[in-house]
């Protein structure tokens, strides 16, 4: 029971302490520039047309998954 009390009674003098010791301590203040948000400006002039697509000459592409796709794992 006394060394509950003492425990207690030394506890409570350790928090009082730190608490006493942060009362005299100055905040510290960072100042922090602002944050610069760029916005695009107006769009320019178009340009130049490009060319006319040229037709197909009747090939076929395929595309194949991946083989691990194809897997099923």
């Amino acid at each position: 029971m006394q060394r509950t009390i003492l425990t207690s009674a030394a506890m409570a003098a350790s928090f009082a302490a730190l608490a006493l010791s942060a009362c005299d301590k100055q905040p510290t203040i960072i100042n922090t520039p602002p944050t610069v948000v760029t916005t695009p400006g107006p769009a320019g002039p178009a340009g130049p047309q490009g060319e006319a697509g040229k037709p197909g000459e009747g090939t076929t592409i395929n595309v194949m998954p991946a083989a691990s796709a194809a897997s099923g794992g």
